[in-house]
């Protein structure tokens, strides 16, 4: 048994997602893809509130959003670019039992492609943190997370037009019709 299978018995419904997803902590913009056709999904640990809040909220999440994207070809084709925008993020954001959770739904949960995860607008602190996580993440996937000092580094890998404006793009999102897409996706 994997540890989705543990933790995540069952198909998730959008009820049990629907306010974590509409804090816009974890997103998906339809159609929206890197330099290399890989699906983004978008996280950012500043929107998160102790009222949405859990190990178990935040891998629900992730995974009902993962399971709405990989029905696509082009997606398990290609893959999946996480990009963690860490503007405005406290190390509070991160216990120990929710990094423990996702890392392994990275790792060996999910029959997803995971290419490249981004770390983007990291605070100073995220270098002690990520010095001790990296000792418990396998090298595979230590090796897909990458360091980003600037938002024009990101724009290496992604074009400015599929870009959240908040990483420096001109994609707008509309968080509230989201939810409502992700909501009728799952009827």
């Amino acid at each position: 048994m994997n540890t989705k299978q543990m933790v995540l018995p069952g198909e998730i419904k959008f009820s049990e997602v629907a306010d974590f997803l509409a804090t816009g902590a974890v997103i998906s913009i339809p159609a929206n893809r890197d330099k290399q056709g890989r699906k983004m999904i978008f996280v950012n640990p500043a929107r998160l509130t102790s009222e949405t809040d859990s190990s178990i909220a935040r891998a629900k999440s992730f995974m009902f959003l993962m399971e709405k994207e990989v029905t696509s070809v082009q997606s398990q084709r290609n893959g999946f670019v996480v990009i963690l925008d860490m503007a405005g993020c406290s190390p509070t954001a991160f216990d120990r039992a929710s990094l423990k959770l996702l890392m392994s739904i990275f790792e060996e949960s999910f029959p997803a492609r995971f290419k490249q995860i981004y770390l983007v607008n990291t605070p100073w602190w995220l270098s002690i943190v990520y010095a001790v996580v990296q000792l418990f993440l396998k090298p595979k996937l230590r090796e897909r997370i990458v360091r980003l000092k600037t938002q024009e580094e990101l724009r290496e890998h992604v074009e400015e037009s599929e870009l959240p404006i908040s990483l420096g793009g001109h994609k707008g999102f509309d968080l509230e019709a989201w939810v409502k897409q992700m909501k009728a996706l799952s009827t």
